[in-house]
C-alpha cells in the first residue's frame, strides 16, 4: 500500500484519518487471491506511546465458516455470522467465494430491517425462527437459523405418538369392559 510518495502508513492521509483514530479494526470481507478475506488491523505503541508499527492479519472467511458449521436445533439449522452493514462473514451452507449479503441468504431478507444490534433478539422468519447476538468485542452479528419442521415436526410426531398410545390403551379399555358386560 506504499507505493507512492507520501503513502507510507504514519505520514499518509489514510492512516492519519482512518486508522489512527481506531484502536483495532476489522475489514469488511473482501475476495482474496483464493478466498474471501477479513483483514484485523491492530497498530503497535511503544510504552512513551510513539508508534512502532501496524499489525495486519488477513483471516479467511472459510476457517470461521469451519468453526460455525455444527447443527443448531435437532439435527437442523445453521449458523450464520454477518457485519452490522450485512456482509456475510461466515455461511457454513455456503463456502463459495463470493460476496455475499444478507439478501442472498434465503429468509433472511424480510426480517434484516427487524434487526437491532444493540441488543440480542429472536425473530419470527417464512420459513423459521432466526435468533442473533453480537459477537463480543466485534461489530458481527452471528445469527442461528432453525426451520419450522424441526420444532413443530417434533411436536407433531409427540402428539401423534401420545393420541395413538391413547387411543389403544381406550380401545383396550373399552374391550375389556365389553368383554366383561358379555
Amino acid at each position: 500500500l506504499a507505493d507512492d510518495v507520501g503513502e507510507f502508513y504514519p505520514e499518509s492521509d489514510r492512516y492519519r484519518d482512518y486508522f489512527e483514530p481506531q484502536t483495532s479494526v476489522w475489514t469488511e470481507p473482501y475476495q482474496g487471491k483464493r478466498s474471501r478475506l477479513l483483514t484485523y488491523y491492530y497498530p503497535l505503541f511503544s510504552s512513551e506511546g510513539r508508534w512502532l508499527g501496524t499489525s495486519l492479519v488477513d483471516v479467511d472467511s472459510g476457517y470461521l465458516g469451519n468453526l460455525l458449521d455444527d447443527v443448531v436445533f435437532q439435527k437442523a439449522g445453521s449458523f450464520l455470522l454477518l457485519t452490522q452493514s450485512g456482509q456475510v462473514i461466515a455461511d457454513p451452507t455456503n463456502l463459495g467465494s463470493e460476496p455475499q449479503t444478507y439478501q442472498n441468504i434465503a429468509g433472511l431478507e424480510p426480517i434484516w430491517p427487524q434487526v437491532d444490534v444493540r441488543t440480542p433478539g429472536f425473530l419470527k422468519g417464512d420459513s423459521g425462527y432466526w435468533a442473533y447476538a453480537m459477537v463480543p468485542g466485534q461489530d458481527w452479528l452471528l445469527f442461528g437459523f432453525v426451520p419450522y419442521n424441526a420444532i413443530y415436526g417434533r411436536i407433531f410426531r409427540i402428539a401423534a405418538l401420545t393420541t395413538s398410545l391413547m387411543v389403544l390403551l381406550l380401545g383396550t379399555v373399552v374391550y375389556l369392559a365389553i368383554k366383561k358386560l358379555n
